[in-house]
C-alpha cells in the first residue's frame, strides 16, 4: 500500500474491497481473497477545483453504494468549504463515482446508517475549527446532521438537525453513532472563552464535552462517566456492535508518561473498561 492510499478500506465481499487515493481521488478495487487489484473507479468528477486539498472519514455501505464523507479546504488560506459533501461509488461495478453536496452545514467527517437504511451525514465546519479560524467564520452555518433516504440520491430537504442548538455549543468537533438514531457528540463548552485559543494549533488540544444527542427529538444530555478532554481519535471503535472511546493523556516516547483509557458507551453513560500505560491507537477482538 502506497502512502497515498487510505487505510480505511470497506470490504464489500470476499472478492471486492475499496480504498481511495488521496492525490487524485481514484478508488482502487481489489480482491481481498486473492490479495490482488481488480481495477479502479474514477471519482475525478467529484473533485472541487476551488479547493486544493481534501480529506475523508470512514466509509460506510449505503443502499448498494460505498459512501465517503469528503471535506474540502485550503489550509494555507484558512478557506474551508462551507458545505457537506459525500462521494458515492457502486458496490457492485466500476461505474464512475459521483458526489452529493449540501450547503446547510459545513464540511464533515462522519457518516452512519440507521436501522431503516437511511444515511446520515455530519456537517461540522472541519471539526468545528472553521467556526473560530475560517477566513470568514460568519459564513460557516451551524453544525448539523443531514439525511439521504434509502432509495434516494440526494439530501432530504425536509430533514435537518441543528446540532449547535441541540447541544448548546458554538462548535461540534465530531459525532459517533451510539445506537439507532442517537449520537455521541464532542462539543466545545460554551463556558470556555474562544479567546483562550492563542494559536490555531491550540484548538486541537482543547478539552471537549461529550453529550448524547437523540436525533428524533433533538434532545441532548451530558454523557456521564467520561471526562472533559481533548478528542484523541475520531475512529469509530466498535466491539460486538457497542461503541467504545479511547482517551489518552501524557506524552509518548521512551521517557513519556502516556496513559490510555477505554470507555464503553451505554445508552446513558460511559463506563471505564480499562486503563493502561502507553498510547493506544486501536482496539479489536481476537476470536
Amino acid at each position: 500500500e502506497t502512502e497515498s492510499v487510505s487505510i480505511r478500506i470497506p470490504v464489500i465481499s470476499a472478492t471486492r474491497a475499496y480504498s481511495m487515493t488521496r492525490d487524485n481521488m481514484t478508488i482502487i478495487v481489489w480482491d481481498p481473497s486473492a490479495m490482488e487489484t481488480r481495477g479502479t473507479i474514477d471519482a475525478s468528477a467529484a473533485l472541487d477545483p476551488n479547493y486544493p486539498s481534501y480529506d475523508y472519514g470512514e466509509p460506510v455501505l449505503f443502499d448498494g453504494y460505498v459512501a465517503w464523507p469528503i471535506t474540502w479546504y485550503d489550509y494555507d488560506n484558512f478557506d474551508f468549504k462551507p458545505s457537506v459533501d459525500v462521494i458515492l461509488a457502486s458496490a457492485s461495478d466500476d461505474s464512475p463515482a459521483f458526489s452529493l453536496s449540501d450547503a446547510r452545514c459545513g464540511g464533515g467527517w462522519s457518516l452512519f446508517t440507521d436501522p431503516e437504511g437511511d444515511l446520515y451525514a455530519l456537517g461540522n465546519a472541519w471539526f468545528g475549527f472553521a467556526h473560530f479560524f475560517d477566513k470568514d467564520p460568519s459564513r460557516q452555518p451551524n453544525d448539523c446532521l443531514l439525511r439521504v433516504q434509502r432509495g434516494s440520491r440526494e439530501f432530504d430537504p425536509d430533514f435537518y438537525v441543528d446540532l449547535d442548538r441541540a447541544a448548546d455549543t458554538p462548535a461540534v468537533y465530531h459525532t459517533w453513532q451510539s445506537k439507532g438514531r442517537s449520537v455521541v457528540a464532542a462539543v466545545w463548552d460554551r463556558a470556555d472563552d474562544p479567546a483562550a485559543l492563542a494559536t490555531p494549533d491550540d484548538y486541537w488540544t482543547s478539552p471537549m464535552q461529550r453529550k448524547l444527542v437523540r436525533i428524533d427529538d433533538e434532545a441532548t444530555e451530558p454523557l456521564q462517566g467520561i471526562p472533559k478532554s481533548a478528542v484523541f481519535s475520531t475512529t469509530n471503535y466498535r466491539l460486538d456492535d457497542e461503541l467504545y472511546m479511547l482517551q489518552s493523556e501524557g506524552s509518548v516516547g521512551p521517557e513519556g508518561d502516556a496513559r490510555s483509557s477505554l470507555y464503553r458507551i451505554t445508552d446513558t453513560a460511559a463506563e471505564l473498561a480499562l486503563t493502561v500505560d502507553g498510547d493506544v491507537w486501536s482496539i479489536g477482538r481476537i476470536r
